[in-house]
């Protein structure tokens, strides 16, 4: 592969009020092998660069502008980071990983025997949770409890392993740790503008973890970015409240990511979100205990999550979406969740907007009797929440029952919708599914490859219809379009033309 070696200029970001942004472009491909130059200071961390380690770096006095280039080696960097940086939209903070330009290897962060720097230990920033994750993202001693909120942060092209109950660290007063099992590669208490990008993150217990609380007017997160990451072989195993993925944001977006099953024995979901007008677009999910899992928010007293007005309202759509009860570890019997699963009251019961996707039912009924597409659970105070799909194909390469809804609710079929002939609708549950205005076609066998992309024959080619949503104000619409599609192993590539139906064109 032929790379460049060269450096850029750190990015800004000019418009940050269109939700949700712009699809972004692809432009590195996996292999970045640039040094980036940041807008005030550069540190460079690696063999034969100014800084050796990771840990000789003052984390907690980064400003606006900064940027640390890590720069391949064989050997990871063991490290623990603390961030209370706040970045500017013109003027991002980053930590940028710089591939190897032979291998194209991304640098390797390790929870393992990471350490802190001086001016962690000096300050003993965040010392109520160092044992919660490797870069840990919150406030300094001095820095307001409340409302004080990192900002504008970028972190990408890394790999990031090792961050759980089963690994150690040294911790701010020089003793030896263990991981929490509620922990994260990249841990948030509260954070703006957080942006991962192209990154790998693996065999941790949760790969990024963001929290909004609510215990005051800035207690919250906002803006979270996940774009073209690999996520897999996460979890915690025998518990079922640790995620790859789990973020509580005012809004989310998921784009162009590879997010695998968790490891064997750990029972959370793929990509658990409990944020405001989530997104989620342009990526490959092989479904855990849920594939995708978006409920109401937690803790969050004061609700600046809650009252964004597009919270009750998500987008899921270009997604090849996996369920196969012979994966080794398992698969879900209610792959998307959408609603709530603590509190009613605070559920999401407004629309989720399901289309353009490929989803995927595989496996022997030996293993699992039915499993159900949708779950909608808001019940308070009646079951308002719905899903509106079109120009999907729901496909079932197994012997499992295909139900559509498992709980309540109301999926409004419209557009066109490729769908196994012997689907069920609902099965001993209050939900419904309405087909009025909309085109079924029946198909035992789509016309998918074995990557699930459409064979020359595909009945799905040109099946898709026009059909225009009455989205709700706020929502910039002409980001909302299938002019994407994932490319493998992770990342996203341009789609011509949304005539077929799926993922793919």
């Amino acid at each position: 592969m032929a790379v460049s070696t060269g450096e850029r200029a750190a990015p800004s970001f000019s418009d940050t009020t269109a939700w949700p942004p712009a699809v972004e472009t692809d432009v590195h491909n996996g292999c970045d092998t640039e040094r980036v130059v940041g807008s005030r200071t550069t540190y460079d961390v690696g063999v034969g660069k100014p800084y050796a380690e990771l840990s000789d770096i003052p984390w907690t006095q980064m400003q606006a502008g900064d940027v640390v280039n890590v720069f391949y080696r064989p050997t990871p960097y063991a490290a623990k980071i603390g961030l209370r940086v706040q970045g500017t939209a013109e003027a991002p903070f980053q930590i940028h990983g710089v591939s190897d330009p032979v291998t194209c290897a991304k640098p390797v962060l390790t929870g393992q025997g990471a350490r802190p720097s001086a001016d962690q230990v000096a300050s003993q920033f965040g010392a109520p949770i160092e044992t919660l994750g490797l870069i840990n993202i919150w406030k300094g001693a001095a820095d307001a409890w409340d409302t004080y909120r990192a900002s504008w942060i970028i972190i990408d092209n890394l790999r990031i392993t090792q961050v759980g109950a089963n690994h150690q660290f040294q911790a701010l007063d020089g003793s030896t740790q263990s991981y929490n099992a509620f922990s994260a590669a990249i841990y948030a208490v509260r954070v703006d503008h957080l942006h991962v990008r192209d990154c790998e993150i693996d065999h941790s217990a949760m790969a990024v973890f963001t929290n909004s609380r609510g215990q005051s007017s800035g207690d919250f997160s906002s803006d979270v970015r996940l774009i073209r990451n690999h996520f897999h072989d996460n979890g915690h195993v025998g518990s079922d409240t640790i995620h790859n993925v789990y973020v509580q944001a005012r809004r989310a977006l998921y784009e162009g990511n590879r997010m695998e099953q968790l490891r064997v024995g750990a029972g959370g979901s793929t990509l658990k979100d409990r944020s405001s007008a989530t997104v989620i677009r342009f990526n490959r999910i092989v479904s855990n205990a849920r594939a995708i899992d978006l409920v109401e928010t937690e803790e969050e007293y004061v609700a600046n999550v809650q009252t964004d007005p597009l919270y009750p309202h998500a987008w899921v759509y270009g997604n090849l979406i996996v369920n196969d009860f012979d994966n080794p570890n398992g698969a879900s019997v209610n792959m998307v969740h959408f609603g709530s699963d603590n509190n009613p009251a605070k559920a999401r019961n407004g629309t989720l907007y399901f289309f353009g996707n490929t989803l995927i039912e595989a496996g022997p009924q030996s293993t699992a009797w039915y499993a159900h597409v949708f779950q909608v659970t808001n019940l308070a105070p009646a079951a308002s929440g719905r899903v509106e799909a079109w120009n999907n194909i729901f496909a079932n390469l197994g012997t499992v029952e295909f139900r559509f809804m498992g709980d309540a609710g109301t999926l409004a079929l419209k557009g066109s919708n490729s769908l196994p002939p012997d689907w069920v609708a609902v099965y001993g549950n209050t939900g419904t599914v309405n087909t009025s205005g909309g085109t079924l076609l029946l198909q035992a066998n789509p016309g998918l490859a074995s990557d699930f992309t459409l064979t020359t024959d595909s009945a799905a080619k040109g099946a898709a219809q026009v059909y225009a949503p009455n989205y709700p104000s706020g929502i910039t619409a002409d980001h909302l379009l299938l002019n994407a599609q994932f490319k493998s192993p992770f990342g996203i590539k341009p789609r011509t033309t949304a005539v077929n139906l799926g993922a793919f064109e």
